[in-house]
């Protein structure tokens, strides 16, 4: 019998997947990431609310709306592909807006792209790489340009008493 938690994310998830071992398994992953990642941009949004970071806040925050409109529309789009593509797409936009906000490519948030070919492989399929490294390479190259221009935002630099008041 499954248990309560198991038949939400089984909702989510088209009929029609349910009896293929493999790809539900790769759904399953899918959904778990977008229910659960509500959970961290929540207390993410709420510390950048607490810090005054406006900016930072809405970004958090439309990725958040997002990504739960794309998880819940798995089930109607029934396909595996848009949906993992779609969520990869939003949380390039985040990780983006969010690098471009604290420092181009001096940001401490740089290193979460390298985890696109990885989740490419996990939530979409492996022949997605490729197309996710060229828009990784000109994104590089962008973040580069922007930060040698000056276009980018500063790094937020906290003291140590900030940022224990303001860890999540």
């Amino acid at each position: 019998m499954k248990s309560t938690f198991d038949a939400i994310v089984s909702w989510f998830i088209p009929e029609e997947i349910h009896t293929q071992w493999n790809l539900f398994r790769r759904a399953r992953i899918i959904v778990l990431f977008g229910l659960i990642s509500q959970l961290f941009f929540t207390f993410t949004g709420l510390k950048w609310l607490r810090m005054d970071q406006g900016d930072r806040f809405l970004n958090v925050i439309l990725t958040q709306l997002f990504i739960l409109l794309i998880t819940f529309s798995f089930r109607f789009t029934k396909s595996m592909a848009l949906t993992g593509n779609l969520l990869l797409a939003t949380l390039f936009v985040y990780f983006n807006i969010y690098i471009y906000l604290t420092g181009g490519i001096n940001s401490s948030a740089m290193p979460w792209l390298l985890m696109f070919p990885i989740v490419t492989i996990i939530m979409v399929e492996p022949r997605m790489i490729a197309a996710w490294l060229v828009i990784l390479l000109v994104d590089f190259f962008l973040l580069r340009s922007w930060t040698l221009s000056g276009e980018v935002g500063d790094v937020l630099a906290l003291s140590a008493e900030e940022m224990v008041t303001f860890r999540a």
